[in-house]
């Protein structure tokens, strides 16, 4: 290295400099040369070295979908039945379902309506095919998989769907029909007992109720001994109690008891449970009454859960007068539990303890009479010296119960009165602490609260809810930084917890304003496939709002959102996309509409895919693009690359419409037709579409007139011809004339440079419809005599005739075209 070089280097090293050498071999490619004469032009390329290249970020890589094991091999199955290609083979379909079910195992899984769809079609293919040449070695997934999937269906975390109910029946009916329980009967009421709870939390209970029936009938006697069991009924029974079937519950009631099912006074007491827990007060009472005149002199039959659900149905409609006498028999059943001398009923007694500190509560009792009432529990004893004592369970019901009357100072007394007791907080106390401090609007509380969740031990992720909670409440305050929000979110993320449809919204929206595409995109990877399609769709429509909001939303942010959307949600509606198309158009970025459109021609979902109103948006919204543009506006472009444009846009829609098989042009579509084409600077082959109206068995339409005579106005040649001969012909057939209708007339004439005529019908206007010249239709006939001078002479000419109407038209605004004439602010805008 030459002496001057490496003093340089030396220098520069010890400055802390970069190292730049003019005569670099692997400059940027796109450093222009330059005459000698011009002036230096500065690149703004610098070159710049890593330490060994350490310091070089890897190009990041996108997540991929997060789908359950085994669901991708379902959903290429679905793919390929659809499109009529060569499916997955069987064994790696019950392959897939087996791992799919093995995932769904535990006590807090559940199913989207999405995965039951894909697992049904699956199922049936793979029973229709199991067996036959080819697919000897598949099998169908064992009792155990079978068990995992109906639990996950009866989860009450599951979305309501057909699926689920039709997925359920045929893991029954395969369980029942191959006899995976081994010939022991009683397993396989595991079975229905799960089938008849996927039934009515879906709305069916008649149907369980006809599936019980018919097992009876088919099994006899067995079937009595066997499927006569009542948890199944009660199910049933609870259901047509939520959806107020009277009849439907007393017909129900009679059918148990001709399958020899006693309707005793337990079955009442769950009875009388099920109809407190809904909140059906006069029923409760009703039901309550009975059991009590039945069992007089013997004790009450009712169970602690009854008793508890019973009270706190009169608390939340304060009937507390007939409460008392709940609370009298709750009390003499405490007692015959303290007299109980055979086996001590401590946690029925705490049970009936709980519900009366929560009625002495509700009574406008204080903390330290509650205080009290829980220090004659602990002094009270059974026979064999034990005693109930309080714990978490009997803090967070008070806890839950201030919630519930929007108290938090006594919520957070009671806290302090379990810790007076040694019951410390627990995750569920916690969440309910966060849940309250947000609906008092103190988020700062709430992530105190949260802080000291974190140090609990969430078995069951209880604490899930209440932070996703948290995380929505200070995304949508403007108080708290992005970086303070993504620490709650990294805790999320580090426990593979799931989001909330209303988190993944709001995060994905601060990621789309940070321009975080790829954040957004993993974030949606992550979590979008496991929600239902209602909630996947209410995310999307978030999305679209952003892209819809014009005033804070670039359009190269707006079309980012889109591609996401696109991308991710394929099921997103046909009226939504459209939306969008029509957002892009007003934004002036045509093409960006065309392309959605095309997005919309690809689709095969007949909710998703494009229609002859999709074709009408489109070219609608081209012809509107294309209208002459003023010097004032945003285009960027000018008017021969702006007709290029456009002419190339309508000619791909009008292709595409073409070739569409399930697209019958209409007259709707061809009045677009005729808009877009008259845009374009086509009127004479737009006027080829009104003759093919006239022609079609649904003719022109009252839209169909207006926008025929604006083709007229925009013809060079023949234009007035045509005008007036359709003119004559809504004379002669006696049409009804609308304003529109005669302004687009005037229109044509005007724009045929036919100035005088027009003027003419403007006079007649009064004397033969009634109408006096407004400033539409004399803004119609200035903006369409296109040119300088004729413009000028109708301005003298309305100065002179309408000077009210005038000077109301110069309060609209004027413009000035590109090419020198001026539009009055009116607007002229056809629907098809």
């Amino acid at each position: 290295m030459p002496a001057h070089l490496t003093r340089l280097v030396i220098r520069r090293i010890l400055s802390n400099e970069p190292i730049l050498y003019r005569g670099c071999l692997y400059r940027r490619a796109n450093v222009h040369p330059q005459s000698r004469f011009q002036r230096p032009r500065r690149t703004d390329y610098i070159q710049t070295r890593a330490l060994f290249g350490f310091s070089r970020e890897p190009e990041r890589k996108l997540k991929d979908a997060d789908f359950a094991p085994g669901l991708d091999k379902m959903m290429d199955l679905n793919r390929a039945l659809h499109e009529r290609t060569q499916p997955p083979r069987v064994k790696a379909l019950c392959s897939a379902l087996a791992r799919f079910a093995a995932s769904k195992n535990g006590p807090l899984d559940s199913l989207s309506d999405i995965e039951a769809g894909h697992v049904l079609n699956t199922f049936r293919f793979v029973k229709e095919n199991i067996g036959r040449p080819g697919h000897e070695d598949a099998s169908l997934p064992d009792r155990g998989h079978m068990w995992a999937l109906l639990c996950a269906l009866a989860s009450k975390k599951s979305p309501k769907s057909e699926n689920h109910v039709n997925l359920a029946e045929e893991i029954f009916t395969h369980v029942k029909d191959t006899r995976l329980t081994e010939g022991n009967p009683r397993k396989t009421i595991r079975e229905l007992i799960k089938t008849i709870e996927v039934f009515c939390l879906n709305d069916h209970p008649v149907r369980a109720r006809d599936l019980l029936v018919e097992l009876s009938a088919e099994d006899g006697d067995k079937t009595r001994t066997d499927y006569a069991y009542v948890k199944p009924w009660l199910t049933i029974l609870e259901a047509f109690y939520a959806q107020g079937s009277e009849s439907e519950a007393q017909e129900t009631l009679q059918i148990m008891q001709d399958q020899g099912i006693p309707i005793n006074a337990k079955i009442k007491s769950h009875l009388l449970q099920l109809r407190a827990e809904r909140g059906e007060m006069e029923q409760t009472k009703r039901l309550f009454g009975e059991i009590m005149s039945e069992t007089q002199g013997r004790g009450s039959p009712l169970s602690a859960a009854a008793y508890s659900a019973v009270l706190k149905c009169s608390l939340q409609h304060n009937e507390r007068e007939w409460a008392q006498s709940v609370v009298r028999s709750m009390l003499e059943k405490l007692e015959s539990y303290y007299a109980e001398t055979v086996e001590p009923h401590v946690i029925p007694a705490k049970t009936i303890w709980d519900s009366l500190f929560l009625w002495a509560a509700a009574s406008g009792k204080g903390v330290d009479e509650v205080d009290r009432m829980m220090n004659v529990m602990v002094r009270r004893t059974f026979t064999d010296g034990s005693s109930v004592q309080p714990d978490i369970a009997t803090i967070n019901q008070l806890v839950e119960w201030c919630m519930s009357r929007q108290e938090p100072y006594f919520a957070e007394r009671y806290i302090a009165l379990g810790l007076k007791w040694g019951v410390h907080p627990n995750a569920t106390t916690y969440s309910l602490q966060i849940m309250y401090r947000l609906s008092g609007g103190d988020i700062d509380g709430a992530r105190a609260a949260y802080k000291l969740l974190q140090a609990e031990n969430c078995l069951d992720n209880e604490d899930i809810a209440a932070a996703n909670k948290l995380i929505q409440a200070m995304a949508s305050s403007s108080k708290y930084n992005f970086n303070t929000i993504m620490t709650l979110v990294d805790d999320l993320n580090e426990r593979k917890a799931r989001f909330e449809p209303e988190t993944v919204s709001v995060l994905a929206a601060i990621h789309i304003q940070r321009n975080e595409l790829h954040d957004v995109i993993d974030l949606l990877q992550t979590h979008t496939f496991h929600f239902s399609e209602e909630q996947r769709i209410n995310i999307a429509q978030k999305f679209v709002s952003i892209i819809l909001d014009r005033a804070h939303t670039s359009t190269t942010r707006a079309w980012d959102t889109y591609i996401i959307t696109h991308s991710i949600f394929v099921e997103l509606p046909r009226d939504a996309r459209t939306t969008i198309m029509r957002e892009f158009f007003a934004r002036g970025r045509a093409d960006m509409a065309c392309h959605v459109f095309a997005h919309m021609r690809e689709l095969q979902h007949p909710d998703t895919k494009a229609t002859a109103d999709t074709y009408v948006v489109a070219l609608t919204g081209i012809a509107e693009y294309a209208m002459p543009r003023v010097s004032a506006t945003d285009s960027d472009i000018d008017a021969d690359e702006r007709d290029t444009e456009c002419s190339s846009l309508l000619d791909a829609v009008h292709n595409a419409m073409k070739l569409d098989l399930d697209v019958e042009p209409n007259t709707s579509l061809r009045n677009a037709l005729i808009l877009a084409y008259t845009a374009c600077g086509q009127p004479t082959r737009a006027w080829s579409f009104w003759e093919d109206i006239v022609n079609s068995k649904e003719g022109p339409s009252y839209n169909s007139i207006p926008i025929a005579f604006r083709a007229c106005e925009r013809m060079t040649v023949g234009g007035e011809a045509n005008a007036k001969a359709l003119w004559a012909r809504i004379k002669r057939m006696d049409i009804e004339v609308t304003k529109e209708m005669f302004a687009a007339y005037v229109g044509a004439l005007a724009g045929n440079q036919n100035v005088d005529e027009a003027k003419e019908m403007v006079l007649r206007a009064e004397k033969e419809f009634g109408w006096r010249p407004d400033t539409f239709l004399l803004g119609t006939l200035f903006n369409a005599a296109y040119g300088v001078q004729r413009q000028e002479h109708i301005e003298r000419w309305i100065q002179t005739k309408f000077p009210t109407q005038w000077v109301e038209l110069k309060r609209l605004g004027v413009r000035k075209t590109e090419d020198g004439p001026r539009l009055f602010n009116i607007d002229r805008r056809l629907t098809p």
